[in-house]
């Protein structure tokens, strides 16, 4: 495989992990959003339990 195959496909792997990093991200933040309160007050109370 020519070295120019080789680096797209590389860089389109990480184009691929990228993106479903953003659309998990963008769940997780949905979700949390759904309760902010609640969520945010137990990551309070974990951050001093430790």
């Amino acid at each position: 495989m020519p070295p120019q195959e080789e680096l797209m496909k590389k860089m389109a792997s990480f184009s691929s992990r990228a993106a479903i990093q953003l659309v998990i991200d963008l769940i997780f933040a949905y979700v949390f959003s759904m309760n902010y309160d609640q969520n945010n007050e137990n990551l309070d109370y974990k951050r001093w339990d430790t």
